[in-house]
């Protein structure tokens, strides 16, 4: 249909249809704008760009009247090869032309024609902005692209307070929540709001929020949001909590991951997030990170140990012993033999076991192959080599 088109508004006009770009660009050199004109009405993409291209440029009143009528496609539509010859213009009256085109809600493919505004930065699209980020006849994705091209403006707050409180949409809410870290907007403005969504919002919202209020420097509210996740039944919005503080060096955050280490987290996959996170912070030399994760040992062992398989594979809730391993670093050591010196009468023999089972495999790096399942292994710790030979047996 674009092809019908064209070829019959190029007969119309008595323009070639094999006008090319050496055309347009002899017709530019000339002043003839009105014969330059006929490139934005070929059939080529790559031509309608680049008479575009000149005629924004350079074409005067003449080649802005030639874009604005090119805009539209003659079928309901909008001409993306138009407005690809319009990137990086901040023409005026030609995105108030588009804008025009944008507004007319049966515009066919309007989503794409709003993304495709965003590319104007001028005072008419900018105050078009507010109409097309209330209008839920468009897609998300379209809403978005505006709330990102949002210019700076304290007087946009209420619109994005209402996404982010209000919206179905969980991406629009992220995305609202994006912006409003930004310090266009006031703490008066914005951080109760945040914080609202932050405690109530899609598993999205509330880390956006939590974030944004970060970016704002609003501490105190982030860190009571954080602290509503980690307290929530629903176990994916923990995990999303620990993504959160995964690395963290805060002090107050850091003793969130520690008092979440003696806390019973039903799910693998939520305590596999947390030991990221504290494994994390270990790394990057967290003292108080690395050394609950050795203290953690004893609660794991007896909260999580599932001891029915334990002959054909590591049990869950072994992996508290490689986060150790990963996250505790130049004190892993030290932490699983201080745990080997003890006496462990709370600890049911399968515990014990596998914490040695874990020395012996991983730090002493011994053959086990040749003991078989029921053969006891003795061993010395290498720290200190002067304490007496600890006895490993396999459970009855």
């Amino acid at each position: 249909m674009r092809l019908l088109t064209a070829l019959f508004l190029l007969s119309a006009c008595g323009d070639d249809p094999n006008f090319s770009k050496a055309d347009v660009d002899n017709a530019m050199t000339k002043g003839d704008y009105e014969a330059a004109c006929q490139g934005v009405r070929v059939q080529d993409d790559a031509v309608r760009t680049h008479a575009t291209e000149q005629l924004a440029d350079r074409g005067g009143k003449s080649g802005i009247d030639c874009i604005c009528e090119a805009m539209s496609d003659g079928q309901g539509g909008w001409d993306a090869a138009i407005l690809d010859g319009l990137k990086g213009s901040n023409s005026e009256p030609l995105s108030k032309c588009f804008v025009s085109l944008v507004e007319d809600s049966d515009l066919k493919n309007r989503d794409g024609a709003v993304i495709a505004l965003t590319r104007f930065s001028t005072r008419a699209v900018h105050d078009a902005y507010n109409t097309l980020l209330t209008d839920e006849s468009l897609s998300a994705d379209s809403r978005i692209a505006v709330i990102e091209s949002l210019p700076r403006r304290e007087s946009d707050a209420e619109i994005l307070i209402g996404i982010l409180t209000e919206s179905d949409d969980f991406t629009l809410q992220a995305a609202a929540a994006q912006q409003l870290a930004s310090d266009t907007y006031s703490a008066e403005q914005v951080e109760k709001a945040l914080y609202k969504a932050a405690e109530e919002g899609s598993i999205d919202a509330r880390v956006a929020s939590i974030e944004a209020l970060r970016a704002r420097n609003s501490e105190r509210w982030a860190n009571r949001a954080v602290q509503k996740m980690l307290e929530d039944k629903d176990e994916d919005i923990r995990v999303a909590a620990f993504n959160l503080l995964s690395g963290t060096m805060n002090p107050d955050e850091t003793e969130m991951l520690v008092s979440a280490l003696t806390t019973r987290h039903d799910k693998p996959e939520t305590r596999d997030a947390l030991l990221a996170a504290v494994v994390a912070s270990g790394k990057k030399n967290n003292e108080i990170a690395r050394e609950a994760l050795c203290e953690a040992v004893p609660y794991w062992f007896t909260t999580y140990l599932n001891y029915e398989n334990f002959r054909e594979e590591l049990p869950d809730g072994f992996g508290i012993l490689d986060a150790v391993h990963r996250g505790a670093m130049g004190t892993r050591q030290k932490c699983v033999e201080d745990l080997l010196k003890e006496s462990r009468s709370d600890w049911p023999c399968f515990a014990d076991y596998y914490l040695k089972y874990w020395y012996v495999d991983s730090v002493l790096a011994m053959d086990l192959s040749e003991y078989g399942t029921d053969k006891p292994v003795d061993f010395k710790l290498q720290l200190d080599p002067k304490k007496s030979k600890i006895r490993m047996m396999m459970c009855k």
